[in-house]
């Protein structure tokens, strides 16, 4: 009998260590609301923050620049997205309150560093945010000095039991950017209530008490949860053939191919327009492209206002004499919006579509869809509001104008025109359809003309032999 050779026993893969994510971790608020550590003297045994975390970037203790105390929080960033760092508290509902700052940035790779309060239902800060507001001022030029940062006396929503106080970097592009923050501070305030409250500007609205002393563009912001679950195709395009909402809320102009950003996803906006007489809340909307949903933070659209739907803060810095009111996502739109074809659907609170759109290569909504436009031009209806549910209604705009209606040039007219015709055909096509009638029409006519002619003289003595 033969003997089997037992065979090498194999040797186990090395198990592989996960890498570290971005994915912040929520310390527990402390209990009463107070801020803990506020001058970054805390330490764990790695030498970090105790009490700060930090979403994106490198969180790091320095002792200089300091302001006070002997050490200061350093946040680098080496990406073009916004990184931050925060700490959550408990807060009570409606109550009033101040978040401050000393911020050091000497560092000409900071676009902007602001704070932000963001008010949640949970206790914990997690889940969707409520409604935030920024600091009444933006760092955006470098300098040598701590400067002082204030989101002024702002009220939390009657439901809100906690809050994520941050530390924002908004870098230029993808270089090595650092900011320094010391000696920030989180408490009650004295209620803003001014004696002539300056009256709402157009776009998204808050409540007034929220801080009306601050720019619009400081006072509105908000946030989304964003499902990362795939959708059938056939049940977005269902969903977008469902209930009509009775809110005349029009998705007005997009740009889904924006130029020259260093983070293209990042650099998409939405432009929604309300074409009531009354104002509409955005509470509990939501926002989807072919393969992912955002839901849209509490807001108003004042009557005939435009709102801002922006991927991240990095709106700003391209559209810096922008005054309006924006919503700011978590970093994309959707999945991220096509540059060769996408469809967006614009829904109420109750589900119903109040608007839904195609372009390019997607003719899931619109049939013909929006003719594909360059990169850096925008898709625009041609009137703000006007919505028959036709490709025509849009214009490629070469040059978006988010906040407003569209204005076009003379170079712009040509685009109109050529969007205006019909899509079925291409325009060369169309011309030859043209040209092949004409031809037959004269052809047949001619035609007949010479059979009269032919005709006529025996017709003429047939008449004269019966006579």
């Amino acid at each position: 009998t033969s003997t089997h050779t037992p065979a090498a026993t194999k040797t186990a893969a090395p198990t592989r260590t996960p890498r570290p994510t971005n994915t912040p971790t929520f310390a527990p608020p402390p209990i009463g609301g107070s801020l803990a550590d506020p001058g970054f003297e805390d330490a764990n045994g790695e030498g970090l923050p105790t009490s700060w975390r930090k979403y994106g970037g490198a969180l790091r203790r320095v002792d200089a620049p300091v302001r006070s105390g002997e050490h200061a929080a350093q946040l680098e960033s080496a990406s073009a997205s916004t990184k931050w760092l925060f700490q959550n508290v408990l807060v009570d509902g409606g109550g009033s309150y101040e978040f401050a700052a000393w911020i050091a940035d000497d560092d000409s790779g900071v676009a902007a560093a602001f704070l932000r309060v963001s008010w949640y239902t949970s206790n914990d800060a997690s889940g969707s945010a409520l409604d935030a507001a920024d600091s009444t001022e933006r760092l955006t030029s470098p300098a040598s000095q701590y400067r002082h940062l204030t989101t002024g006396s702002i009220t939390a929503p009657a439901d809100a039991h906690s809050a994520r106080l941050r530390i924002m970097l908004a870098p230029v592009s993808a270089a090595p950017a650092t900011i320094d923050a010391d000696d920030a501070s989180f408490g009650q305030a004295e209620p803003d209530n001014p004696a002539d409250p300056p009256a709402a500007s157009a776009g998204v609205g808050v409540d007034a008490s929220q801080d009306d002393a601050a720019p619009p563009i400081h006072r509105v912001q908000g946030e989304s949860t964003k499902p990362r679950a795939v959708r059938a195709v056939a049940a977005v395009n269902a969903d977008a053939a469902s209930a009509r909402s009775s809110a005349r809320v029009v998705i007005n102009e997009v740009v889904y191919d924006p130029d020259g950003a260093v983070d293209p996803v990042a650099a998409e906006w939405v432009e929604l327009y309300n074409a009531s007489d009354a104002p509409v809340s955005l509470a509990g909307w939501s926002l989807s492209d072919a393969a992912s949903t955002d839901t849209l933070p509490a807001g108003v659209i004042e009557p005939h206002g435009y709102a801002i739907i922006a991927a991240s803060d990095s709106f700003r810095t391209k559209n810096p004499g922008f005054t309006g009111a924006i919503v700011v996502l978590s970093g994309r739109i959707g999945n991220s919006l096509g540059n060769n074809g996408d469809r967006l659907i614009l829904r109420d609170a109750s589900g119903a579509t109040a608007d839904a759109i195609s372009w390019g290569t997607d003719t899931s909504l619109l049939k013909p869809a929006i003719v594909d436009v360059p990169s850096g031009h925008s898709i625009e209806r041609r009137t703000a509001g006007a919505d028959r549910d036709l490709a025509s209604d849009f214009v490629d705009n070469m040059h978006p104008s988010p906040g407003g209606p569209f204005v076009p040039n003379s170079a712009q007219l040509a685009n109109i025109q050529s969007m205006n015709q019909p899509e079925a055909l291409p325009s060369g096509q169309r011309s030859l359809d043209w040209l092949i009638w004409a031809v037959s029409g004269l052809s047949a006519t001619a035609l007949a003309v010479m059979v009269a002619l032919r005709v006529a003289p025996s017709l003429s003595q047939r008449i004269r032999r019966q006579a």
